[in-house]
Order: C-alpha cells, then structure tokens, then sequence
C-alpha cells in the first residue's frame, strides 16, 4: 500500500525535523535539484541546502 503525504503533512515533518536536528529525514524529503532562495542565503541542491 502506498501512502501519499499532503502538502501540509510533509512541511510539519520538515519543520520538526529540522527543529530536532533531525537531517536524515530532512534529507529524505528534499529533491535533489531542490533550490532555495532567502534573505540569508541562496542555495541549489539537497546537499547544500541541508549544509545551510
């Protein structure tokens, strides 16, 4: 059985994994070419996003 994850659902996981420290299951939730865009920080890739 596959269980498909909301929108909601999945952002709630991130958000506690990264407030846990938690970065094997923040990795596990990002796309490889996932790209970021902040105040702070502009980043792509999952490997340089989690290095921020």
């Amino acid at each position: 059985m596959t269980t498909t994850k909301t929108a909601r659902e999945i952002s709630e996981t991130y958000f506690a994994a990264w407030q846990a420290g938690d970065f094997e299951t923040l990795r596990g939730l990002l796309a490889e070419d996932v790209d970021f865009v902040g105040p702070l920080a502009t980043v792509s890739g999952a490997e340089d996003a989690l290095a921020g």
